[in-house]
Formats: structure tokens, C-alpha cells, sequence
């Protein structure tokens, strides 16, 4: 054992005060709890996560036009209002557009987005409605002609969303494969980049409640599309949280229906699909017996003061887990057979009559209160406070905060009391109607309003829904919660609703009771005492050894509030003009630079383009599913007197945008360039001698053609090299331009470095830990120049052993195989895991220098033979081996990002996947021994050589990375 340091005592010792202080403030009597003043706010300020609720989030189902001006609502799905597929194709290419006009007309009257599920197949193309047509063409077809009406109606957007097919694991909807299913949302995906790329693109939704529904779930996420996983073909996920009708003697509620959503989560990541994705609740009530064709059973009828508390906790807890949208189903229920509806929480029930105006909405004050708070940027917090509830709060500037719910009494149990409806003052309009609107009866003219069809009432369930939220109109206020302590706002379990509303706004919180914390015994606090002694005495022996010299592995044990970084395929990005990288080494994305296809190489003439060269590179990176992101630079020399000043006349480089972004937006049926840059290496001569206010003015000028021409494209500011003091102040300077009175960050997507560090950094090689203490010192200066830190930000060139001086006249010094190789696989691991969206290895084909200048390359770390494309380097194949190690989430602990650096120099990555864990080991310092985990199973080495391993194994590290595998 190890002798402490001086260091290390005073820290123990340090530790050790703590830990008695708290011991002694755990064992004193508990003081009461802190009684919060209705409305004063005062309280002491904690780490918050905050969820923005915006007014999409509200949605429901409603195919009658009855639902405006009565429920507020953002967002509308249109799902059994006849508008499948089968109802709108009538016959072969003859589209029946009437139905569907009147619904998108009536929801851009008030402001609502629309969703509609592309499903159910005519009887002409498929033998049911439930399997795909035998030619995807046709759905092809379909799919174009609804987006080419809708993208533009009425002079505006009239479908937000497009849905693949409605529960895809029920086969009154669905009975083709998962594959099939997969496959229509590639051809929705293909549809949309061409015809609307501003479209979202929705999964298939799945019901979750039954272990079969879950198996299908997780058998559609698993599918590949042409080698490429299928959430790459959209952009948010879909679940019908239907939860069972009862869990013992309980009639199932919103809680169960979040549980679903966690087994729903926890699917997706076993198929590997980005936690960040969003999650939409497609469809939402309670009751639904199990079992059965839809229609046949009918909901065991519920108290209308719990149908209140449903939707009140059901938008609450799906705002607080993480969905983008809710769709209540539904509003216009009709009775099936036999009567009853098929869910138990309603919004238009038989008993109440239009002509009682006060029941039936016209007299609602919560819609009043709602519009009011709507008018103003508010937030609500979502805080315990006394005994035990859970407070929603709205702030208003200026005003005192209003409470839409009555707080409970001190002492009532929540669960004993009434939930009523309040009533409206006289004279008010409801929520969601102009100003001088008499009733729900009575709606503007050309709303949209289906005129078939009678209004029908509304409960008090409906009209509950206003209660929580706030005001839908415009569209343009949010929502949100925020969960006190750094605990997060998902997960928190609720027991009892709201109850008793009242018309008047309060001074008070919104409450939702949960258990009140209990207050230890002494029995209890003696307890702790004598275990937090132990805990000092461990504290005060002596340290054991490092990591390095003991063998522990400190990426052991549970994550805390852990950093979770998911590799796209994208992210694996090269520079080749050979076209002969694909299908020797894995990647996902090519920069188009250095490869004949410049602004002065393509246009040839003033107005005149030779697309010859760049066609054949844009198509080579279709055929293999490659994005491909284009450098806009290098003036021709008839519009300047260099290449690398601007034209004398911006109005040439934009003519020469739009040519390139009208071409390639729809390029072979399908996008061709992904992403375009607007120049090249800005700080560096030999591509740009122009001002930094010049080059912003560039910035501006693709930003405006991108969101004319295709807003669907990616705009990438200008690169940097950043490695020379002078480079990065060029950088801040730029990053500091104001275009019009707006910072130039608002002109672009993504920032891009060149990460090429110096040659040596004392006496060794520079590496990648290099590169990334150059992407510390950019981030930096982005910051300060207020550059937002969300901003995506691209290493489009990175490579080791570039001399300084012009390029082409000094070589890199070789190193070995086995340095290379490391060189690969270290960069694309610090790179995910220091947070960058694409690296772009410069480059595959390198050519040999002149051998006046002594011959070469200009890089060390080569995937390819210089010269000879063909033959793959072992750098190269390392590629693959670094694609497969990432395979997964990267994770941090303790707050701290992925793949930190022990004291020693040891870098460990942490990938858990779905068969257990990865753990990939480094240090570029010194060679070290190492003690493996007790559940490792084996290692494997960067050239792909696997080892079994035994229990209490230890293997020696060093520059090379090696991968440990074990079981979770």
C-alpha cells in the first residue's frame, strides 16, 4: 500500500470535516417545513430543468370542425376523419381533395397544426387496407401529390406532419413486416426531402400497453433501409399510450400511461436510436378494455371529476416526461354498438345540450384566465412545497401569479374533494375565441367549419383542458416546468389530482399531491451517525494506489447525471475526389474540397456551369447513402482579380448559390448536397485575402439563397484553422461581425475548424489530444464572441504532422503503422466525445509531393497508399474498428464529459450497448498496468485481435487504444 501524500491528507481531512458537519446537522431535531407565502415566490434558489411546453404540445383528434373556439388546443391529428389513403384516392392518380381541404382550412383559420397519417391502402393497389401496395410507387405517388398541395395552401404551410401509418403493431391497421414498414418510412423520407423538406417526418406509431405491441416496437426500430438504421428516415418517434383499463382493482390512469412511455424509452435505446429524438403521444385515453376488434368493447363509464383529473395529470406528466406532442383521442366520439365510447374520459358526452351555453363552454372562466396569461411570456414551476404536493405556479410580469385550480386547504385530502367546473363572468368570451364572439354556437365566417355537422357539447373534462394551457391563438407562447433540486422533471410519480376550480385568479400554487416526506426517528438518525463514522474512518486511512499502479476502474459503478453522446453515421466524415473510398472504409459523409469542384472550376463562364464533374461525385455519394457537404469557395477570375477575394459584385456569388442549391435540392429524385460551407480556411491566405467583414457578408448571402432556394439545406460558416495565436484572433474577429445589426451566427448552422494541431508539442508528436486543446481554445473565443453554445460546431479537416508555411512545400515527418492507426481511432473517440457533429479526415486519396520539395505527404496518418486508392491503409481499416467501438452511447460521470483523463494521463471511453459495456483504455503519455473489471469478458486490440479474459486480469496500456468488454 501506498504512502499518502501531503495533498492527499489535506484533502481526507477536508472530506472529513464535511461529512461530520453533516452528520451533526442529520442527527439535530428536523425543523419544520418552510411554509411558502401563496404568491410571494420567495424561495431559495436551486438547480431547475426547465421543459418549454409550446402550444403544439396540446393537440387532440377531431374530425367534426366542432372542436375550435371550445377546447384549446395547438396541434390536430387527423386520424379516423376520412382522410385515409383509401378515402382520398378514389381510383388510380384521381385524388378526392374535399374532405381534407375543409379540415386544413379550419385548422389554419384558428392557428393549428396538422398532423396526417399517410395509411390504409386503396383496394387497387394492395388485396387489404392493412398491407403496403405491391409496388411502393404508388404510396410514392400518393405521398407526393399530398405534399405537393399542402406545402404551400392558402397562400401558407397547411401539414406540418406526415405519419407513416397508424399502429403499425395492431393488425386491424397493419399486417406487412416490420421491414415493409420500414421501408414506407424511407419512401415518406425520400418524398419529403424532394417535394417538402420543411416537413416533419413521423414514425409509425405503436401501442405499447401488450408484450406483443412492445416486441413489434422493438422489431421496427431494430430495421436497416439499405444498411441504414430506420430512425435515420425520420424525425420523431410515435406510441399510442392506451394503458390497460385496470391494474387490480384501479381503473389505469395517466401514471400508468407514462410507464409505458419509460418501456417505450428504454426500447429505443436498446435499438440504438438518439435519446434526443423526439417523442410524440399520438394518441391518449383511458378504459380501453384489452382485447378485441376496436369498436366491439366499450369503457366502464368514470366520474366526470375524474375525467377532469385525467387530462389535467395527463398533459402535466407529458410535459414533465419529455413528449413534443399529445393527442387527446378523441373529441367527437360517437357511440359504438350497444352505447358507451371506447375510452371513459370524454370531452362531448350525450347528456349536455348546446342549447345549456354555460355547461357547454360558453360561460368558462379558466378560458378566460388562460387567454390572459397567453398575452404575456410567463413560467411555471412544478416545486413541492408543504405536506407533501407538487405546485404548479405561473409568474406573470408585473401582475400577481394566478392559480387556475384552487389550492387544497391545509389538511383536506386531495383525493376526498370534488373537482367542479368554474364559471365565467359575464360578457367574456371563451378561451380561444376574438373578442365580441357570443358563444360556441356562433363561429367567424370562413373558419373552416364543417356545416354537416352539429356542434357537440363539451365536458367537464373538456373544458378542464384550458385549465392547462395557456393561450393557442398565435401559437407563440409556452409553457414551463421546472423541477426544483437538479431533479429531473421525468419520473416524478403523482398521487392525487388537483380537485376544486374556481373562477378567480388566485394568489396561491397550483398543488398535485405527492407523499410528504417522512421525518426520521432518532432510532433512525443513530443509525446514520455510527455509519457516517465508519464512513471517516475509511476516509481517514491511507489512499490505495492510482488507477494506474492499483488496477482500479474507476468507470465502475452508477452513472450520476451522466453525459450521453450517441454517434450518428454522419459523423464519420473524409475528403476523397477518387471516388474510391466507398465500400473500402465505413463513413458517413464527404467534404467536397480540394476535388475539382470549386466556384472557378465549375463555372467556367460568367453564367455558364460545367456540372460534368460535380454530378459524378454527388451521385457516387447518393448510391452509398453519404451526405455530402459542398465548400462554396475560390472567386472565378473574371469576377475578381484573385481567387481568394469576393466577386466586386455579390450579386455573381449568389446567382452561383442558387444554380448549385436548385440543382442538387432534388438530384435524381432525391437531395444530392446535404450542407454547404461558405468558404474555405478563412484565416489562411492561400484561400482567403479578403476582410472578416467581407466574409460575413458571404455568410449572409448563402443563409438568404438557402432559405429562398432550399431551406432544407445545412449552412456551414466558413472554416478556421485555429493553431497559430494570429489564426484564432482572425477567428474571433469574424465570429464578432454584425450583418445588418445581427451577429453573424445568426447567418449559419454550424461552426467548422480546421483541427490540424502543430507537428510536435515538445519534444513528441502532436496527436489528437492536441487537436482537442485547439477545440477547447475555439470554444472559447466562441463564447465570448456570444456565439449561442448549442451551435453545432464541424472539425472539416483534421490530420497530424501538417508543417507550418505554405501547403505543398514541406512534407510531414512519416511515423509507423501502429501510430497511425492509433491516430484514427483516438481522434473519432475524443471527437464524439468532446462534442463535435462531424469529423472530416483530411483526406483518403492523398497524391505524393514533388520530389523537389521531398516528396511525401502533407499528413502523417494515412487511410489510403499515396497515389494508389485501391489499396487501403491500416489506418484506414481502423476506421471501421473505431465505427464499431462507438457503436452505442458514449457515457460521462459525474457531469463530466465522455472519455476523461485520469491524472495519470489514462483516457477511458465508456459505451454501454445493448450486451453489456465497452471500455476503451489510452494513455499517449507513458505505458501503465492496469487491473480490468471483474466482469470482463474480453479485449481487443486496434488492429482487431480479440483475447479471452480471465477474473482479476490485468493488461498493460499504452498509446495504442484497447477495447475491454464485460457484462453490465
Amino acid at each position: 500500500m501506498r504512502t499518502p501524500t501531503a495533498s492527499a491528507l489535506k484533502a481526507r481531512t477536508l472530506a472529513a470535516l464535511v461529512v461530520t458537519g453533516a452528520l451533526v446537522s442529520f442527527a439535530a431535531p428536523a425543523p419544520a417545513a418552510p411554509a411558502l407565502h401563496p404568491g410571494s415566490g420567495r424561495e431559495a434558489r436551486t438547480t431547475t430543468q426547465v421543459v418549454r411546453v409550446p402550444a403544439a404540445f396540446f393537440g387532440l383528434h377531431d374530425g367534426s370542425g366542432q372542436a375550435y373556439g371550445r377546447a384549446a388546443f395547438g396541434s390536430i391529428r387527423l386520424w379516423d376523419a376520412q382522410v385515409t389513403w383509401r378515402e382520398i384516392e378514389k381510383s388510380p392518380g384521381v385524388y378526392d381533395w374535399s374532405r381534407l381541404d375543409t379540415l386544413v382550412g379550419a385548422a389554419q383559420a384558428h392557428g393549428v397544426q396538422v398532423t396526417l397519417v399517410l395509411a390504409m391502402t386503396p383496394t387497387f393497389y394492395a388485396s387489404s387496407p392493412t398491407l403496403p401496395p405491391t409496388d411502393l410507387s404508388h404510396y410514392a405517388d400518393y405521398v407526393r401529390a399530398v405534399m405537393d398541395r399542402y406545402r404551400d395552401f392558402n397562400g401558407r404551410r397547411g401539414i406540418a406532419a406526415y405519419q407513416v401509418w397508424n399502429e403499425g403493431n395492431l393488425s386491424t391497421f397493419w399486417t406487412g413486416t416490420p421491414g415493409q414498414l420500414a421501408e414506407l418510412t424511407r419512401v415518406v423520407h425520400d418524398v419529403g426531402a424532394q417535394v417538402d423538406p420543411g416537413a416533419t417526418i413521423l414514425a409509425p406509431s405503436f401501442a405499447m400497453r401488450m408484450r406483443f405491441e412492445a416486441d413489434a416496437f422493438a422489431a421496427y426500430q431494430s430495421q436497416l433501409v439499405d444498411g441504414v438504421p430506420v430512425w435515420h428516415f425520420y424525425d420523431a418517434n410515435a406510441l399510442s399510450l392506451y394503458p390497460k383499463a385496470t391494474y387490480g382493482t384501479r381503473p389505469g390512469g395517466p401514471e400508468d400511461a407514462m410507464a409505458l412511455l419509460g418501456t417505450a424509452r428504454n426500447l429505443l435505446a436498446r435499438a440504438g436510436v438518439p435519446a434526443d429524438l423526439p417523442l410524440w403521444g399520438t394518441e391518449i385515453n383511458y378504459g380501453l378494455p384489452s382485447g378485441g376488434t376496436p369498436g366491439h368493447l366499450v369503457a366502464t363509464p368514470i366520474p366526470d371529476s375524474q375525467q377532469v383529473a385525467n387530462v389535467l395529470r395527463t398533459y402535466v406528466l407529458g410535459a414533465a416526461d419529455g413528449l413534443t406532442r399529445l393527442f387527446w383521442y378523441r373529441y367527437d366520439w360517437g357511440t359504438v354498438p350497444g352505447g358507451g365510447t371506447l375510452g371513459n374520459t370524454l370531452r362531448n358526452p350525450r347528456r349536455l345540450r348546446p342549447d345549456h351555453p354555460r355547461r357547454a363552454g360558453a360561460g368558462h372562466r379558466p378560458g378566460v384566465a388562460a387567454r390572459t396569461v397567453g398575452r404575456h411570456r410567463h413560467r411555471s414551476a412544478l416545486r413541492p412545497g408543504r405536506r407533501g404536493h407538487l405546485h404548479l405556479r405561473r409568474a406573470l410580469p408585473g401582475r400577481h401569479p394566478p392559480d387556475l385550480l384552487e389550492p387544497h386547504p391545509g389538511g383536506a385530502d386531495p383525493a376526498a374533494r370534488r373537482c367542479d367546473v368554474p364559471a365565467d363572468r359575464p360578457g367574456r368570451p371563451p378561451h380561444g375565441e376574438p373578442p365580441g364572439h357570443d358563444g360556441p354556437d356562433r363561429l367567424p365566417a370562413g373558419d373552416g367549419r364543417l356545416p354537416e355537422l352539429s356542434a357537440p357539447p363539451t365536458t367537464q373534462a373538456g373544458l378542464a383542458f384550458p385549465t392547462i394551457r395557456p393561450q393557442v391563438a398565435r401559437g407563440r407562447d409556452s409553457l414551463e416546468l421546472a423541477a426544483r433540486g437538479g431533479k429531473s422533471t421525468r419520473g416524478v410519480q403523482h398521487r392525487g389530482v388537483p380537485t376544486e376550480s374556481r373562477g378567480e385568479a388566485q394568489k396561491g400554487p397550483i398543488p398535485v399531491h405527492v407523499p410528504p416526506r417522512k421525518r426520521l426517528s432518532l432510532h433512525a438518525r443513530a443509525a446514520a451517525v455510527i455509519a457516517g463514522a465508519g464512513l471517516l474512518v475509511s476516509l481517514a486511512a491511507p489512499a490505495p494506489a492510482d488507477l494506474a499502479a492499483s488496477g482500479h476502474d474507476r468507470t465502475q459503478g452508477r452513472h450520476h447525471r451522466a453525459q450521453v453522446v450517441r454517434v450518428p453515421r454522419a459523423f464519420f466524415g473524409i475528403h476523397d475526389g477518387s471516388e474510391r473510398a466507398y465500400g473500402r472504409i465505413p463513413f458517413g459523409s464527404i467534404r467536397l474540397w480540394d476535388a475539382q469542384v470549386t466556384w472557378r472550376e465549375v463555372e467556367t463562364a460568367p453564367g455558364v456551369y460545367d456540372w460534368s464533374r460535380l454530378d459524378s461525385l454527388v451521385s457516387a455519394a447518393q448510391a452509398h447513402h453519404v451526405q455530402v457537404t459542398l465548400v462554396l469557395a475560390m472567386t472565378p477570375s473574371f469576377y475578381a482579380g484573385t481567387a481568394t477575394l469576393p466577386p466586386s459584385d455579390l450579386s455573381h456569388y449568389a446567382d452561383y448559390v442558387r444554380a448549385v442549391m436548385t440543382r442538387y435540392r432534388d438530384f435524381n429524385g432525391r437531395r444530392g448536397i446535404a450542407a454547404y460551407q461558405v468558404w474555405n480556411e478563412g484565416n489562411i491566405s492561400t484561400f482567403w485575402t479578403g476582410t472578416p467583414g467581407q466574409l460575413a457578408e458571404l455568410t449572409r448571402t448563402v443563409h438568404d439563397v438557402g432559405a429562398q432556394v432550399d431551406p432544407g439545406a445545412t449552412i456551414v460558416a466558413p472554416s478556421f484553422a485555429v493553431r497559430l495565436p494570429y489564426q484564432r484572433r482572425w477567428f474571433s474577429r469574424y465570429e464578432s461581425q454584425r450583418v445588418n445589426g445581427l451577429p453573424v451566427w445568426r447567418y449559419y448552422d454550424a461552426n467548422a475548424l480546421s483541427l490540424y494541431p502543430m507537428p510536435t508539442s515538445g519534444h513528441r508528436t502532436a496527436g489528437p489530444e492536441d487537436a482537442m486543446a485547439l477545440l477547447g481554445r475555439a470554444r472559447h473565443r466562441l463564447a465570448k464572441a456570444g456565439v449561442p453554445v448549442r451551435t453545432p460546431l464541424w472539425a472539416s479537416e483534421i490530420n497530424y504532422g501538417v508543417r507550418s508555411g505554405t501547403p505543398g512545400e514541406l512534407a510531414a515527418r512519416p511515423i509507423t503503422r501502429r501510430h497511425q492507426v492509433a491516430n484514427v481511432i483516438r481522434t473519432y473517440l475524443l471527437g464524439a466525445a468532446h462534442g463535435l457533429a462531424r469529423v472530416f479526415w483530411y483526406r483518403y486519396d492523398w497524391g505524393r509531393l514533388p520530389a523537389s520539395v521531398g516528396g511525401g505527404t502533407l499528413g502523417n496518418t494515412l487511410l489510403a497508399v499515396p497515389g494508389q486508392p485501391d489499396r487501403v491503409t491500416a489506418a484506414g481499416r481502423a476506421l471501421a474498428t473505431a465505427a464499431d467501438w462507438l457503436h452505442g452511447r458514449l457515457v460521462g460521470r459525474h457531469g463530466r464529459r465522455p472519455c476523461a483523463q485520469h491524472r495519470s494521463g489514462l483516457y477511458t471511453c465508456v459505451i454501454r450497448y445493448r450486451g453489456g459495456v465497452r471500455r476503451i483504455y489510452w494513455n499517449p503519455r507513458h505505458g501503465e498496468r492496469l487491473r480490468l473489471p471483474a466482469r470482463a469478458t474480453y479485449r481487443q486490440s486496434v488492429d482487431g485481435r480479440a483475447q479471452k479474459l480471465g477474473r482479476h486480469h490485468h493488461i498493460r496500456i499504452g498509446y495504442r487504444p484497447v477495447m475491454v468488454q464485460s457484462r453490465r
